[in-house]
């Protein structure tokens, strides 16, 4: 049951022999991904949770075994957007499986209205007078936000209108 050199003695009728047996470790030949982690969907700059994986281990003497723990796993912190392959290495042996990484949501933190010609102004509100017409446009602020998209919207159509481009 352990590993090293043993001395067998054998005796029969008065008669004794002896003779060394040297045990080998059994070695790890091959790892598969027997189950995934619970978590295969993460946001950019999430780091990987191996909770729930679990490995096939298969050694040179024929015997295989599930672990869960004892591998690394590279990368860890996922920056790449899209499927990113997971390396999971165990005993020098190495499998690897796909996790998907959705590009990480940056919010709208504030919406600037101008309007005028050369010399834009910042409009929080407006008087004008019937007949008026005004070309608005929107500043979506910050400039690397995920989605710039503004709706325009009249809270009082009867009064004054504004079509989809800010007009």
């Amino acid at each position: 049951n352990s590993t090293g050199t043993q001395t067998i003695t054998v005796t029969y009728s008065g008669k004794t022999t002896s003779f060394n047996v040297t045990v080998n470790a059994a070695t790890v030949t091959g790892i598969s991904v027997k189950s995934m982690p619970s978590k295969t969907s993460y946001t950019q700059g999430d780091t990987l949770s191996t909770s729930g994986l679990s490995l096939n281990v298969s050694y040179s003497n024929g015997t295989t075994q599930t672990v869960s723990s004892g591998f690394t796993c590279s990368p860890t912190t996922l920056n790449s957007t899209g499927t990113q392959t997971i390396t999971v290495t165990y005993s020098g042996k190495t499998t690897s499986f796909n996790v998907t990484v959705n590009a990480k949501t940056i919010e709208v933190t504030s919406i600037e209205i101008w309007s005028g010609g050369s010399a834009l102004q910042v409009w929080t509100s407006m008087v004008a007078i019937p007949g008026d017409s005004r070309q608005l446009s929107a500043v979506v602020k910050p400039d690397n936000a995920t989605n710039k998209s503004v709706t325009w919207k009249s809270s009082n159509p009867a009064v004054a209108t504004v079509d989809q481009n800010g007009y």
